[in-house]
């Protein structure tokens, strides 16, 4: 009975082992979210990363946060990455509309599929930096 016991305690320490591995491995492949005030350090520190909007269509009026590169979600591939960001540990900072909006979480996952490993987001969006009165630009064309 004991054998037994013992038996069970070491497929049940294997079992919790794997799934607390798998659980750290799903948290790596999540982007990091990040404030607004987070977003705003980096951009006043004139840190090296791709700040990307990614709202397309109906969804872009044409203002952007300032430095920011607009790459549509559903442009948003390993190739359009490479041409923005060629190495994959350079910091991509993603952002939407707002809490509501999906895209840049969807294309910061894109980004994680496509191998790069410093992705973030920024779940209050563009919306959230102009309720601060940030500056805001448009596109260059």
């Amino acid at each position: 009975m004991k054998r037994i016991l013992s038996m069970v305690a070491v497929v049940l320490v294997v079992f919790a082992g794997a799934a607390f591995a798998n659980e750290k491995a799903a948290e790596k492949a999540a982007p990091k979210h990040i404030t607004l005030e987070d977003l705003k350090a980096l951009k006043d520190a004139k840190k090296d990363f791709v700040l990307i909007d990614s709202r397309g269509g109906k969804y872009f009026d044409g203002e952007m946060i300032e430095g920011a590169v607009n790459l549509p979600v559903d442009k948003t591939t390993a190739e359009s990455l490479a041409k923005i960001a060629p190495k994959k540990d350079t910091p991509l900072v993603f952002y939407c509309t707002d809490t509501a909006c999906n895209a840049s979480e969807l294309a910061a996952y894109k980004a994680l599929a496509a191998g790069y490993t410093n992705v973030s987001k920024v779940p209050d969006g563009i919306e959230g930096w102009k309720k601060k009165g940030w500056a805001t630009t448009k596109p260059k064309n």
